[in-house]
């Protein structure tokens, strides 16, 4: 089950503290061992990780941002950029169920295709919400199959492989 509103909030302060100090925990040690050269490359990649969950946390309803880093972020080994335009307003129960749904599959697709990067797209400036995957080095199959699942959700989505990205629509669930 999803958390609520509030719940979501509290999970991703909670996540964001944790993420924080993690960072400061190894700032110092490389401090203390006087490792100085590669003490400003870890603060430039820490530094980017806090800009990308703070976009992340922006998106407009909490509850998107834990599905998305909880189910898809956290823990990946591949290379995830976010990109971020405007807010979304609350969503409802049924298409955050079907949304979380859909970001587990995403995760499976991309670990059987050894996707090696993707970037997140939120697009909240619109009438609709939008989510956008960008996979550079898809393969047609993955994006058939993101499809399918997008559409067995109930989801409306729009696939341009040329330029690897897949939006979906998220303003109601059609089943």
């Amino acid at each position: 089950p999803i958390p609520d509103y509030n719940q979501s909030v509290s999970r991703l302060l909670s996540i964001y503290r944790h993420e924080f100090l993690n960072y400061l925990q190894v700032v110092g040690g490389m401090a203390q061992l006087n490792k100085t050269d590669k003490l400003l490359d870890y603060i430039k990649k820490a530094s980017e990780e806090i800009h990308q969950f703070g976009r992340l946390s922006a998106c407009g309803d909490p509850r998107v941002a834990l599905i998305l880093y909880e189910n898809l972020i956290q823990d990946m080994s591949i290379a995830i950029a976010l990109e971020s335009h405007g807010t979304f307003l609350p969503l409802s129960e049924q298409v955050l169920d079907s949304m979380e749904a859909l970001i587990s599959e995403v995760r499976n697709q991309i670990g059987l295709f050894n996707v090696p990067s993707m970037t997140i797209i939120i697009e909240g400036e619109g009438a609709i919400p939008q989510l956008g995957l960008h996979i550079p080095s898809a393969e047609d199959v993955l994006w058939q199959n993101l499809i399918a699942t997008t559409a067995s959700l109930g989801f409306t989505s729009t696939c341009n492989p040329e330029e690897n990205t897949l939006l979906i629509f998220l303003d109601k669930v059609q089943i």
